[in-house]
């Protein structure tokens, strides 16, 4: 079976013992770490629990057991097939005590849940509505350090504040959002400037948005369905539609 790039791909690659499998092992870790803990979290563990559960999902269910042979690209998303995975892990760890912790990954796990602490909350939520919820988070959060890198090479990063302060603070972390007359102020802008940058902003960070999907979708159509469950999940969208202080 040829695996299409990206996502699909990790699996492939970390079959090799190389440096090509330690990336592919951390690019799984970046990508799905946070979601893999707070789905075992909402399980009911603790928070060393957990971690340990989850270092043992990538570094031994994935790589040693091989859970890479049972996919299938054909049969729907990434996000999908390593969910069934995870239950599956954990069933089999209720069934018998896992091996201990799983040291070559252990730091990339804690690495992972210490950056989003802000999001280590518990919630009335089934794992699974969890476990989709921080993947998307993530996905807003990687098209947002796009974007700051973006801003930062092209000298604008007034754009990339304005974007964070008015867009992702609010709809990612519940912080207010900033009136358009103090922006206007503190950036010494006229509120019609404001508007104008924030409107580029949000054009671009959709573009990346757009572009970070892409890279764990295999076609247009499954593109367009995750960019209506990133709507649903995140409700980002009124958010890139309001402006300032809207």
């Amino acid at each position: 079976m040829e695996l299409p790039p990206t996502h699909w791909s990790w699996l492939l690659a970390i079959r090799r013992p190389s440096a090509e499998k330690e990336a592919a092992l951390t690019s799984l870790v970046e990508a799905y770490g946070l979601p893999v803990y707070l789905f075992i979290r909402q399980k009911g563990f603790d928070h060393w629990e957990a971690e340990d559960l989850a270092q043992g999902f990538f570094a031994k269910h994935l790589v040693s057991e091989g859970a890479f042979h049972r996919a299938d690209p054909a049969r729907g998303r990434f996000r999908n097939f390593l969910l069934t995975c995870l239950c599956n892990y954990l069933a089999d760890h209720a069934k018998k005590k896992d091996q201990g912790p799983h040291v070559e990954i252990v730091s990339s796990i804690e690495k992972v849940v210490k950056a989003h602490s802000s999001v280590l909350r518990q919630r009335s939520e089934a794992p699974e509505s969890v476990f989709r919820r921080a993947w998307f988070r993530g996905v807003l959060e990687r098209a947002l350090s796009a974007y700051e890198r973006e801003c930062r090479e092209k000298g604008n990063q007034i754009h990339f504040e304005l974007l964070r302060d008015c867009i992702i603070r609010p709809c990612l972390d519940d912080a207010p959002r900033p009136a358009r007359e103090e922006l206007a102020r503190r950036y010494n802008l006229t509120e019609k400037q404001v508007s104008n940058r924030l409107l580029a902003a949000r054009h671009a960070y959709q573009r990346l948005i757009r572009a970070e999907l892409m890279r764990y979708t295999s076609s247009a159509a499954e593109l367009r369905s995750e960019e209506r469950a990133l709507s649903s999940v995140i409700k980002y969208l009124d958010d890139l539609k309001a402006g300032p202080g809207g």
